[in-house]
């Protein structure tokens, strides 16, 4: 279906990078799983997948010498996408742990608090949300839906940058693009005909740029 831009997809420890892939497959994405510093500087696009807990991602990211490459990455104009925590590493820090992000992103990562009775954290399930940008919404329902599982929400300083939006107890931002650095907080590789037609749609885009 596709041939231009192959995808990296990062494994650093954290995250479901052989889900990304097998996703990327149907759609007839290439793609591979990378997990060292000179692949990272050589990819033309980067997938930063990501579950469980900031300040152990970030240290894992140091630890592995991964933080300079995936901004240089960033700096060369070379595509990044983030996907849940790795969405959220892409910002200027975390209340998870109280550290620094990559900084590639100009937002902040918050955690869920005072939310109404009958909602629980973490955020865990189907969810509705407004897709905003025009590119995105090809081929898509009235209603399209994604998978979500996080505490922590990321809350961007430039609206512009917002081009999902989803509701939990107050409405936040579920997908992001800041240049050619995307983000979505939900799983696009667990969201069936939602998360493919997404990622199509995304990978078009990119061709197109």
């Amino acid at each position: 279906m596709y041939s231009d831009v192959e995808i990296s997809i990062l494994d650093f420890g954290i995250g479901n990078p052989k889900s990304v892939l097998n996703m990327l497959n149907k759609l007839g994405i290439p793609g591979k799983i990378v997990s060292n510093f000179l692949d990272v500087e050589k990819s033309q696009a980067l997938i930063l997948p990501g579950v469980g807990h900031f300040g152990r991602a970030m240290e894992l990211l140091s630890q592995l010498n991964l933080v300079k490459p995936i901004q240089n990455l960033s700096a060369a104009g070379k595509p990044i996408l983030g996907i849940c925590l790795g969405m959220q590493l892409l910002c200027n820090g975390s209340e998870e742990g109280g550290i620094q992000g990559l900084g590639i992103v100009d937002a902040d990562v918050i955690k869920f608090k005072n939310l109404e009775s009958g909602l629980k954290i973490p955020n865990v399930g189907w969810r509705s949300v407004l897709i905003k940008n025009k590119d995105l919404q090809v081929g898509y329902p009235d209603d399209p839906r994604f998978y979500f599982t996080h505490s922590y929400y990321v809350k961007c300083n430039r609206l512009q940058d917002e081009i999902i939006r989803a509701e939990y107890g107050h409405s936040y931002t579920a997908g992001l693009k800041s240049a050619n650095t995307y983000g979505f907080q939900f799983h696009p590789e667990k969201s069936h005909e939602f998360g493919m037609r997404l990622l199509a749609n995304l990978y078009t885009e990119l061709n197109a740029t």
